[in-house]
């Protein structure tokens, strides 16, 4: 990268300390370079398809991420190997003041340390148990091990979710132990909607039109899982379609695709959950305002499930496949606008 686009990146790396953003890395390929991207509101998959086309090469980590300190952190759909993880801490080291790289999942949990990174890179890792009999069960004991972990921090913040987060995650141990798959990766999705509440929705919850708010945020939120479940099945039936070029778009798909601003909400899901927080603390003529904000948000979010031609195509796939997204999370929406305008 030239000395402009390192001035650049580094902007966009200060930026990282204070707000989430998208980020790409290419390793180089041939007389290429290496290449780097951030962005506020461009999604990871199209600074993917940017840094791959200027680099040449295909050993790539995207995702969401922020700085703290020395050390870059990147939230990853798409899990990367442990060698580019090591080409991007060299080239942070060789071009920026950073100089440490960790990798988490989707569920949180941390997968690639910088500890890690100095490690043997052949060391094979150790087998977990079960996988070789049923690698279904094996990898939904390992995100229900990352979901146990964000359930133990949340009822350490707020204990009085004690109740709620360990009969559902109780729950789950059974359905792995009886190899229950299907009803606990149903089960996982609704323990992970409840651990994607906002911070401070129950807190603010002090009367009952925000207790209502809070509980539409919720059922937002479990929604926002149950779609993305729901695509994923959509992904399941292209995958076995007899034409190419339908599994190629299988192969290709997000795994996740609604939340932050990366996903196919495009951020306007974060907005309105930061709005609902700051009106839940607001008081007098501010909190009119904040009300105000709530509603706008609903509604942009809501004029963007309308317009937007993916979702469409996706309600309206030619597989049989029911996945319903601009009804369900509509209506949520309208109870939030309506909660918010009393």
């Amino acid at each position: 990268m030239d000395a402009e686009k390192i001035k650049e990146l580094e902007t966009d790396l200060n930026l990282a300390k204070t707000k989430t953003l998208n980020f790409a890395f290419a390793a180089a390929a041939g007389k290429k370079e290496d290449a780097c991207l951030l962005h506020k509101t461009r999604g990871a998959d199209k600074l993917r398809l940017a840094v791959k086309r200027e680099a040449g090469g295909t050993k790539i980590i995207s995702g969401l991420a922020n700085v703290k300190g020395p050390l870059l952190s990147v939230t990853c759909t798409e899990l990367p190997g442990k060698k580019v993880v090591k080409l991007l801490r060299d080239f942070l080291r060789k071009n920026t003041k950073l100089s440490k790289v960790q990798v988490f999942d989707e569920s949180g949990a941390l997968v690639i340390s910088d500890e890690a990174l100095d490690l043997d890179d052949d060391a094979p890792a150790p087998p977990m148990a079960g996988a070789e009999a049923d690698p279904e069960l094996a990898d939904l004991k390992q995100k229900f091990t990352a979901l146990v972990r964000r359930a133990k921090s949340a009822i350490k913040q707020d204990p009085s979710r004690n109740e709620e987060l360990s009969a559902q995650a109780s729950t789950i141990g059974k359905l792995l132990e009886q190899g229950s798959t299907a009803q606990a990766r149903e089960a996982m999705v609704k323990l992970l909607a409840a651990l994607q509440q906002p911070a401070g929705a129950e807190q603010s919850a002090s009367n009952g039109e925000a207790k209502g708010v809070a509980a539409s945020i919720k059922k937002l939120l479990t929604l926002r899982t149950e779609v993305e479940a729901e695509y994923a099945r959509l992904l399941a039936e292209l995958s076995k379609h007899n034409d190419e070029r339908l599994r190629r778009i299988s192969s290709d798909g997000h795994t996740k695709v609604f939340g932050g601003s990366g996903g196919l909400l495009d951020g306007l899901d974060t907005a309105l959950f930061d709005a609902v927080k700051a009106w839940g603390s607001a008081e007098g003529a501010d909190r009119q305002k904040a009300a105000q904000d709530v509603r706008q948000c609903a509604d942009r979010l809501s004029a963007h499930l309308e317009a937007n031609r993916f979702i469409s195509l996706m309600e309206n796939n030619p597989l049989g496949v029911a996945v319903q997204i601009s009804k369900p999370l509509k209506e949520a929406l309208s109870e939030i606008s309506r909660q918010t305008a009393a």
